[in-house]
């Protein structure tokens, strides 16, 4: 599939990879839950598409653990789903389901709950930042801030990076 795992990346490397990458389609996934009654439809845009690329990462290191583990990523998917629709079609799985969600939900509102101005700036910066290649010029037009602000954000991670560079 064009990207094989080097022999001395172990399993559990990728795997706890996968886990980082879960992670954060997870935030992206409470960002959207928590922002949907936002009136910034730039900022739900930018969620979507921050999530999108956090499953994207997700189904990647998914096809680099496939392949180190010498299994057909397209075969686990559909038997994954097939045990996944044998597990909803029984009542105590749903109930377990449920129970679990609403429990992560009542932890995640424990932390400290950013507000939209915060989540859409965390969002801006790491788009910004996932996306060195492009000018601020076409970052401000498909994020619909303005090119300077962008420069801005990408000159304040860039000091930021220094800092933390001289402290080490």
């Amino acid at each position: 599939m064009g990207h094989h795992l080097k022999p001395e990346e172990p399993l559990y490397e990728t795997v706890a990879v996968l886990s980082y990458e879960v992670g954060r389609l997870l935030e992206m996934a409470m960002y959207l839950h928590w922002g949907e009654k936002s009136p910034e439809e730039g900022l739900k845009i930018g969620l979507e598409a921050q999530a999108k690329s956090e499953l994207m990462d997700v189904g990647a290191q998914f096809q680099f653990i496939c392949e180190s583990m010498g299994v057909d990523p397209i075969e686990m998917t559909r038997l994954g789903v097939q045990k996944a629709e044998e597990r909803f079609s029984r009542k105590e799985y749903k109930h377990f389901k449920l129970d679990t969600l609403q429990k992560s939900i009542k932890i995640a509102k424990v932390v400290k709950k950013k507000t939209p101005t915060e989540v859409k700036r965390d969002v801006l910066q790491e788009m910004i930042r996932k996306n060195p290649d492009k000018t601020s010029i076409e970052l401000s037009k498909v994020l619909g801030i303005s090119s300077s602000y962008i420069r801005a954000l990408r000159l304040k991670e860039k000091s930021y990076k220094k800092d933390t560079q001289d402290t080490q």
